[in-house]
């Protein structure tokens, strides 16, 4: 009752694994390629690709086409972005360009200039 101390249950990984982070206040000029997820906090002028789910933090920016399994936007893409998946836009996200997407989520306060084609989901 008081005083009495649960073990918590781990939680169910919610996202996949991110192995490439790109910090705030770096700046990349060429295309990048990653095997699973990553996270830009930083500026990418060039194409990424990554194999997993994408995170683009509120400060981070890329120049270029973007392409991933998921993403998440709450910085600025100024391209085309294409997704598998699901594709964020948070309410700080700026997104200046097509998206092609399964499923697109645009939280309140988002920008969004371009056009939106949604692809069917593939099923085994």
């Amino acid at each position: 009752m008081f005083g009495e101390k649960k073990e918590k249950s781990p939680e169910p990984q919610k996202r996949a694994a991110l192995d490439t982070v790109i910090g705030p206040g770096a700046e990349i000029v060429g295309d990048i390629t990653v095997k699973a997820g990553a996270r830009i906090d930083g500026r990418v002028k060039g194409n990424v690709s990554c194999q997993g789910e994408l995170i683009i933090g509120k400060d981070g920016s890329v120049e270029g086409e973007v392409r991933s399994a998921s993403a998440v936007l709450a910085g600025r893409i100024t391209g085309r972005l294409l997704v598998e998946g699901k594709a964020e836009l948070s309410s700080t996200a700026r997104m200046e360009g097509d998206v092609t997407c399964a499923k697109l989520v645009i939280e309140e306060g988002a920008f969004f200039q371009g056009h939106c084609q949604m692809s069917a989901p593939t099923t085994p």
